[in-house]
């Protein structure tokens, strides 16, 4: 979480286990998710994992933000502990980041996905962190074909999905990039490619026009998906994409 964020992160830790912090494990550089690191990670014997490219964000620092240790790093693959204790980290490429970590507890059947899948709703897109949403779907399957043994999957912000939504969110992300590359090919425009989505009854979960709840930017799912429509429109036309977090209400 944000800085000065580590005690609170300590009382939940404390509701679930006595035992002491032994790692961190980073999904991503932005701040709200490596912010209150130095809590833990300025303690002995406290070790931080994190992607490569995450690692070098992370040491750099930025505005604000001081530069942060980082331990140990991996580019595609790497696992931690023995038996139930055993983690496993993937990287599959860009997405929300180009360092997004899916951190996977085999004795649990669980994964921590991070903000690559944040809401069960379009991602925020970082370019200014290796972000892209042409590469997102690409990433996405890959991670879903090559993840076995997960039934739960912990999204970056908001809840806890199956398996099977995870896949139904692969499936949305796939659509709005193939959907992005139709209209861009003759000539349409983002509204008329979310016109396009919204045709397709399946998608309607990931087009609601309601803010869910506790969501800090993004606007509404429907919101979400047009952004991120404009920012595949800026790719495929060549353009330098742009982060946006939120459009005006009459967009929303």
């Amino acid at each position: 979480k944000l800085p000065n964020s580590g005690q609170s992160i300590l009382t939940e830790i404390r509701k679930v286990t006595d035992k002491p912090v032994g790692m961190v494990i980073n999904t991503h550089s932005h701040p709200d998710h490596v912010g209150s690191n130095p809590f833990f990670a300025d303690n002995d014997g406290v070790e931080v994992v994190a992607h490569a490219n995450t690692a070098t964000r992370m040491r750099a620092g930025g505005g604000p933000f001081p530069a942060l240790r980082v331990d140990r790093t991996y580019d595609d693959y790497l696992e931690l502990g023995e038996g139930d204790d055993r983690v496993r980290l993937y990287h599959f490429g860009a997405g929300h980041t180009d360092g997004d970590a899916f951190v996977v507890f085999p004795a649990a059947r669980t994964m921590m996905a991070g903000d690559i899948y944040a809401w069960h709703m379009s991602p925020l897109i970082d370019p200014n962190s290796g972000g892209s949403m042409l590469a997102l779907p690409a990433t996405l399957t890959a991670a879903y074909y090559g993840i076995d043994g997960v039934d739960t999957v912990i999204q970056g912000h908001g809840g806890v999905s199956s398996w099977d939504e995870f896949l139904s969110f692969v499936t949305f992300n796939r659509g709005l990039v193939q959907v992005a590359e139709q209209t861009v090919q003759r000539g349409g425009t983002e509204q008329q490619a979310l016109a396009q989505l919204e045709a397709i009854p399946s998608f309607a979960l990931f087009l609601g026009r309601e803010r869910l709840p506790g969501l800090e930017y993004g606007g509404t799912p429907r919101s979400r998906a047009l952004i991120n429509l404009m920012v595949a429109f800026q790719e495929l036309r060549g353009e330098e994409p742009q982060l946006i977090m939120n459009l005006p209400p009459d967009q929303q």
